[in-house]
């Protein structure tokens, strides 16, 4: 109602269910400050123009409209209004609903009417979740597909059911990991190729979609501090994309059902943290697990952009039924999370990550490459045609090593410097997945022998120190000798 009368003047809504029509009316003329008119009508297929007449005739809001449409003309408005109606029940669909917005007032953006359409085509998509593939929707007599998310994400994941509690603190309830009183929202969390590219908006978003339809009511680009996630450089970026599904409906909204009023509620701030506190932690837990294949937040984000292209031809695709919608597909899950509580911190965090069971879904269409699996740093380290006898090993320093100890660890390492320069600069021809691992392993390697050397310099010092006390000895000694002789 008041996207129709932002955008109009009139507005006439045409429904069929089976063989019933209905009509409901936003007409701004018929508004006064006595109340609210939003007259409907009810019109049955068998006799229809009979029904049509005895509106006309009963009903002064009807007739004022009806002339309204048809620009003072109420014959012409009643011509216009039956052949919406015949092009209505010619359709196959039993249910349908239409909408026809009189005279649409201009937009400041470009484009005028058509280019507001336009917009409006591209954004319903996005602005609701869960509109079944087989629901047709049409906006200047063009289709419009859904199924915006499902096509969007890399490497979707879902959290079917985290159970929220409206009232009781998580920090203090005994049953904060499941609320008796609690209520449920799924989560769906993704990586979006097209925002990584976009240097200024690729932070972790949120959006918030709420009821049966999933209609988007709340949307931050950057929620990384609501959460209670890291906020520095790139932490949480690369196109990081949680969305909240209240399907139920119990996250109370404005009156206008266009955000969300957590002031409304007695225990509304609690009710907030609450559910912000464990987006935070399941969206730590998905986060570290994708840095952790990769390494580091440059190859992650790499990976992430390399996904574009994908993301643009399943866009394309104008037949889309053959897609799992959000709410019923088979996505991508984990399980087996345990969690704690950090009361000093305010925060839900995962406990033990190699418990956790990551499950693919087929219903996920963006999956990442496999990565090689992380050299381990102890290990020798070969070379691909160098004998096993022959290779480099790290020796690990201890406290306590004796300087020539400390001395063969260091040229030990940087042996195994040299040869690792050697395996990447002749790697342009090779599998250039090694080239992460390779890089990992200088990293670690150089870091190791700045150590080394600092170990080195002490134990350096320590044996100077240790040459004069002998020699203060050695001049005791022989003086107690000459006294001894005397």
């Amino acid at each position: 109602k008041q996207a129709c009368a932002a955008l109009s003047d009139l507005a006439i809504i045409v429904t069929i269910n089976k063989r019933l029509i209905s009509v409901g009316i936003i007409n701004k003329a018929l508004q006064t400050e006595d109340g609210v008119c939003l007259p409907s009508f009810e019109f049955r297929r068998e006799v229809l123009r009979a029904d049509l007449d005895r509106a006309f005739q009963t009903s002064e809001a009807f007739q004022e409209s009806i002339q309204h449409y048809g620009n003072g003309d109420i014959d012409e408005g009643r011509r216009l209004l039956e052949a919406h109606f015949d092009t209505l029940l010619n359709c196959e669909d039993k249910h349908v609903f239409f909408l026809v917005l009189h005279r649409l007032r201009q937009q400041s953006t470009g484009g005028g009417i058509p280019g507001l359409l336009r917009k409006l085509r591209k954004n319903l998509p996005r602005n609701y979740l869960h509109v079944p593939p087989k629901f047709k929707v049409m906006v200047d007599a063009k289709p419009v597909v859904f199924q915006f998310w499902e096509k969007r994400l890399a490497e979707l994941h879902v959290f079917p059911s985290i159970c929220i509690d409206p009232k009781h603190s998580f920090e203090l309830a005994m049953d904060w990991h499941y609320p008796n009183n609690g209520h449920t929202v799924s989560m769906y969390v993704g990586f979006d190729p097209i925002r990584a590219n976009v240097s200024n908006k690729n932070k972790a978003a949120l959006l918030i979609y709420s009821r049966k339809s999933g209609r988007l009511v709340r949307e931050i680009e950057d929620a990384r501090g609501m959460l209670g996630l890291a906020t520095g450089g790139t932490d949480f970026g690369q196109g990081l994309t949680v969305i909240i599904d209240d399907h139920v409906g119990c996250l109370p909204l404005t009156p206008t059902k266009q955000d969300i009023a957590f002031g409304n509620e007695i225990a509304g701030k609690i009710h907030e943290t609450n559910l912000t506190s464990w987006i935070g932690a399941l969206t730590h837990v998905y986060y570290q697990h994708f840095l952790g294949k990769f390494g580091t937040k440059t190859s992650l984000g790499n990976e992430v952009k390399s996904h574009e292209q994908k993301v643009k031809r399943l866009f394309k695709r104008k037949e889309v039924s053959d897609l799992q919608t959000l709410r019923h597909g088979d996505f991508s899950t984990v399980s087996g999370i345990s969690f704690s509580r950090e009361k000093s911190k305010g925060k839900i965090r995962c406990v033990n990550k190699k418990s956790n069971l990551w499950t693919s879904g087929k219903a996920t269409l963006i999956n990442f490459r496999k990565v090689a699996p992380p050299v381990t740093p102890k290990r020798a380290i070969k070379r691909k045609d160098t004998d096993s006898s022959t290779s480099p090993s790290v020796t690990p320093v201890k406290k306590r090593a004796k300087p020539d100890c400390v001395k063969s660890a260091k040229a030990s390492s940087r042996n195994a410097l040299t040869i690792i320069d050697d395996d990447i600069a002749s790697s342009s021809d090779e599998d250039p997945k090694q080239d992460d691992a390779l890089l990992a392993e200088v990293s670690f390697l150089r870091v190791k022998c700045q150590q080394q050397d600092s170990q080195l310099e002490k134990m350096e010092a320590k044996i100077a120190a240790y040459k004069v006390h002998m020699q203060n000895l050695r001049q005791a000694n022989e003086s107690l000798q000459r006294l001894a002789d005397l």
